[in-house]
């Protein structure tokens, strides 16, 4: 045997028992805590979440709270308007990802603007955020919108958020619905 094909056998050994070694670090599903659990090695691999984020702490919010929605400073139709409607589209997405009570306030507050982006834009932050705390303001919200479609896409994101996220076995957060 040559000195390539011995450093060639050397290698592939180590591939193999590198790999095997992370294969029993996973576990048979994949997951590193229950391989943990079981007694094996630890892998350096992170867990994969089921869900982009647990469950926020308890969010109190009251009706008064709720800031007036943000007027467009441009004229309907305008360039620079639809330039303000695609930036606050922006602002509300991001705004979802936080926990805080100011954020899930400003959120609230677009449910009643006057330009249809942004109550959908708001709608599906407060969907995203996740927070039971938002369903009095959907609810009153359902209660006086004239719109039957926008009623139904209202009272669908409060049944969403009446369903508690379920955590498995692992800890891990999946969605309710």
């Amino acid at each position: 045997m040559t000195r390539s094909h011995a450093t060639l056998l050397a290698g592939l050994a180590v591939l193999a028992a590198t790999a095997i070694v992370i294969s029993r670090g996973l576990g048979p599903s994949g997951d590193p805590g229950r391989a943990a659990r079981a007694g094996a090695v630890e892998s350096p691999l992170p867990a994969a979440k089921k869900s982009p984020r647990p469950p926020s702490r308890a969010i109190r919010i009251s009706a008064d709270e709720i800031p007036a929605p943000t007027q467009p400073p441009h004229p309907a139709g305008d360039e620079e308007n639809l330039d303000w409607i695609t930036q606050r589209v922006s602002d509300l997405n991001e705004l979802a990802w936080f926990e805080d009570e100011a954020s899930l306030r400003q959120i609230l507050g677009e449910l009643k603007n006057p330009l249809r982006e942004i109550r959908e834009a708001a709608l599906e932050a407060t969907k995203t955020f996740g927070s039971t705390a938002a369903i009095p303001t959907l609810s009153a919200l359902a209660e006086e919108t004239p719109d039957p479609v926008e009623q139904k896409t209202i009272n669908e994101v409060i049944e969403y958020l009446k369903v508690p996220p379920m955590i498995d076995e692992d800890g891990d957060v999946t969605e309710g619905n």
